[in-house]
């Protein structure tokens, strides 16, 4: 399927075109995290010969439209034709335009397909993240007390060490801190430092076991836009 700014989808094989509709200014945030969470990221080194094929879909944005809101257009889609994951199949940027065009194969998965998918991601690892549109723009903040620069379409990723804390601040007192403790198997961490969430229905509270968050300018993401994210921007060395 193709889906373009005003969210018209071409099916690749059945070349069927519907207009969808995106409003959901009446739906809970609960409700929005629930289907968020049937759209599961597919690690790529899951084989998917073993998941049932839904199809292909693409979508290029249009107007500011970042990767959040791609991934929320093909997900309403997708999870309507059947799917429950995805893989990035391709991510293209314009140099120019900075149009983005995103392409996922999407799937039907098993609950144990998808527990051992889940197995496959790091743990106790924090992923740092600017943006999305690769343009000139840099964002700072301190991680355990040392100034970093990330440039827009980069992330920085970090490795939490056991008994040791991490502490990852922006803005200073009135800003946020997030403060890690390792865990074992401890889920990865997705933080954007640009000041924005991206356009991501989830509405995650920034808490939870071994975090410690006040309110500020760091946004916590959903673990698969976050894995969505690390996947097509470029890891800062």
């Amino acid at each position: 399927m193709k889906i373009d700014f005003y969210r018209k989808v071409t099916y690749f094989v059945f070349f069927l075109i519907v207009v969808p509709s995106l409003s959901n200014g009446q739906t809970s945030k609960s409700q929005e995290r629930s289907r968020e969470e049937r759209f599961i990221f597919i690690d790529k080194k899951f084989d998917a010969s073993f998941l049932k094929s839904i199809g292909p879909f693409q979508c290029v944005s249009k107007d500011g439209d970042d990767l959040g809101d791609m991934l929320r257009a093909i997900r309403v889609q997708a999870v309507n034709a059947g799917a429950n994951c995805f893989k990035l199949r391709d991510f293209q940027i314009n140099d120019t335009t900075k149009q983005i065009v995103l392409t996922l194969d999407t799937y039907l998965a098993s609950d144990r397909q998808l527990e051992l998918n889940s197995e496959m991601h790091e743990t106790n690892v924090v992923y740092i993240i600017s943006d999305d549109k690769f343009s000139d723009k840099d964002y700072s903040f301190k991680l355990n007390g040392v100034a970093m620069n990330i440039k827009s379409g980069y992330y920085h990723k970090h490795y939490l060490k056991k008994g040791t804390e991490t502490i990852i601040n922006k803005g200073g007192f009135t800003g946020t801190s997030f403060r890690l403790k390792w865990e074992e198997n401890k889920p990865p961490l997705f933080l954007t430092v640009s000041g924005i969430a991206f356009a991501e229905p989830t509405g995650i509270p920034a808490k939870g076991p071994g975090v410690a968050v006040t309110t500020g300018k760091i946004n916590q993401l959903s673990k698969n836009l976050g894995l969505l994210l690390v996947n097509t921007l470029v890891e800062m060395k």
